[in-house]
């Protein structure tokens, strides 16, 4: 019997698991909020050069489209789950005053005030 798992996964599968794992990277490496984008997340050199490459074509492919199942990528599937599986750091706090004065700023500006 053929099942799911064994016709592949969605592309956008791979994609909910990818950025947080990247993000779990960045803040091992860097201790710091990680960015929102996937793009930025992957130009900042978190994950190792060749898997990047390869989720960077997997980027262009779902770009085409995300609705087509694609077959399991074993690499992809042994780095999240490596990714996924090491306990996370807890971050240091960090100062948000800067980014609330700006968002301040920037929400009288819209109200004219």
């Amino acid at each position: 019997m053929t099942t799911l798992k064994d016709l592949g996964c969605y592309l956008k599968s791979y994609f909910y698991a990818l950025r947080p794992a990247l993000a779990l990277l960045w803040l091992r490496q860097r201790g710091t909020p990680p960015p929102m984008d996937l793009p930025a997340l992957l130009s900042a050199g978190v994950a190792p050069p060749a898997m990047a490459a390869r989720i960077e074509a997997l980027r262009q492919q779902k770009a085409a489209t995300e609705a087509d199942l694609t077959p399991r990528l074993p690499a992809l599937d042994v780095f999240l789950a490596g990714v996924l599986e090491a306990p996370a750091p807890w971050p240091e706090p960090w100062d948000q005053a800067p980014a609330s004065m700006m968002a301040d700023r920037q929400f009288r500006r819209l109200l004219g005030l």
